[in-house]
């Protein structure tokens, strides 16, 4: 039983519904992120300590922070937490675009990773804007790619997998702001409309553009209404060569 004091100072901290389930990963209440346990609410309480699981819980926990296999949510918004899990999770996510501009070039195609609408355009950098994960050309066929990477190799559960993918709906969220891929979808259409730039940028006149979704590994989910929707293509890492790949000659 929680008793109600604690109960409601947990309320007032906003605790997520997600914590409660102990079944679940990356929660605020389990043993990894508090591993002294409370036994009961009087003025002195009665704690119960395990000292090699406190060690054990610590330096999981510790690795987890700094390997980006957090998200921000586990930590109080704008916190010193909080802001540390999205600069460390920024490099997790520029490391995997830097892998992914790399199987591109093995495959023939030129791209560049995390290129902001002031190299593109040749403009004064806008926050709004934001980045593009990946710019991906094809000089022979004249064809751009405006991709958005997400790295899922951290998520454990299909539960994780789908938490993280509900940001990718294309829609403003209740706070005003745009989701994660509606951002994707103003960087395309903003490219799409000064072909021009972007083509003096790259050297080449863009002819075909393809707005991308690329995932680290596979999911379960269904994309398919998505991609109608918005005219994005979701595909795999394991992907780029069988899709992206010019045939050679006698194929």
């Amino acid at each position: 039983m929680i008793a109600q004091a604690p109960y409601r100072r947990y309320v007032r901290l906003k605790i997520s519904d997600h914590a409660w389930h102990p079944w679940r990963f990356q929660r605020q209440l389990s043993l990894v992120t508090k591993p002294i346990i409370q036994l009961n609410y009087e003025e002195d309480p009665l704690l119960m300590i395990a000292p090699a699981m406190c060690v054990q819980h610590l330096e999981r926990f510790y690795a987890n922070m700094f390997e980006g296999a957090y998200s921000h949510d586990m930590f109080r918004t704008n916190g010193k937490l909080y802001k540390l899990m999205d600069a460390i999770n920024g490099e997790v996510g520029e490391e995997f675009n830097s892998i992914v501009v790399k199987k591109f070039v093995e495959i023939g195609w030129e791209a560049k990773p995390n290129q902001s609408d002031g190299q593109i355009f040749n403009r004064q950098k806008s926050q709004q804007f934001g980045d593009v994960d990946v710019l991906a050309w094809d000089k022979a066929r004249k064809r751009l790619l405006i991709i958005e990477c997400k790295d899922l190799s951290f998520d454990k559960t299909i539960g994780e997998v789908a938490n993280r993918l509900s940001k990718y709906q294309g829609v403003i969220k209740s706070n005003g702001k745009p989701d994660d891929l509606k951002k994707h979808l103003n960087r395309c259409e903003e490219i799409e409309a000064n072909l021009d730039k972007v083509g003096e940028y790259i050297g080449m006149n863009v002819e075909t553009v393809e707005r991308i979704l690329l995932l680290s590994q596979p999911t379960p989910l269904i994309f398919a209404e998505l991609a109608d929707k918005h005219s994005v293509k979701v595909i795999t890492f394991a992907e780029i060569e069988t899709r992206f790949q010019e045939p050679s000659e006698g194929e």
